[in-house]
């Protein structure tokens, strides 16, 4: 049996908040901040039951290039951890408190500057029905070296290299 000289490490993109540029439903793509707030107040979703309703929801999408894809053997998300706070604001949408838990493998441990890569090709997303309410703009971000723990929902979302 052969042995892998890949490594994997656990880590955890942790954003400090994050805006919704678009959301697609079905056939309609809304990226009009307006439209993004109408579309919240057209199926009664709005108070306190936001962020549960993030919560519950909440998952990420691979879609983007990363700029040094040849350093990466595998990205797989396997958890998620809030939003803690969603709300639909003068502006677009906005989410709060919420991390991305990751295994990523590659041939040598990767610094915090190359895991940031990812950055560019994960999108935080709230899947409703058949529509996918994407956050794309990022107020804060950090990597950090961290298995999932409590509170961590569990998904299972693959990197297609």
């Amino acid at each position: 049996m052969a042995e892998s000289n890949e490594k994997i490490q656990h880590v955890c993109l942790d954003f400090g908040g994050a805006t919704c540029t678009y959301i697609e439903d079905g056939e309609d793509w809304l990226d009009e901040e307006e439209d993004l707030n109408a579309w919240f107040v057209e199926r009664g979703l709005s108070g306190d039951d936001l962020s549960e309703w993030a919560t519950k929801s909440f998952s990420v999408i691979f879609d983007g290039d990363l700029d040094n894809p040849e350093k990466f053997g595998a990205i797989k998300a396997i958890g998620v951890y809030g939003p803690n706070i969603f709300e639909v604001v003068d502006g677009a949408p906005q989410m709060s408190g919420f991390a991305v838990y990751l295994t990523v493998e590659a041939d040598n441990d990767l610094n915090e500057e190359e895991l940031e890569d990812i950055f560019h090709t994960l999108i935080p997303v709230i899947e409703h029905d058949d529509a996918v309410v994407a956050f794309t703009e990022f107020d804060d971000y950090s990597v950090m070296f961290e298995k999932p723990g409590d509170g961590v929902r569990p998904i299972d979302v693959v990197w297609a290299a």
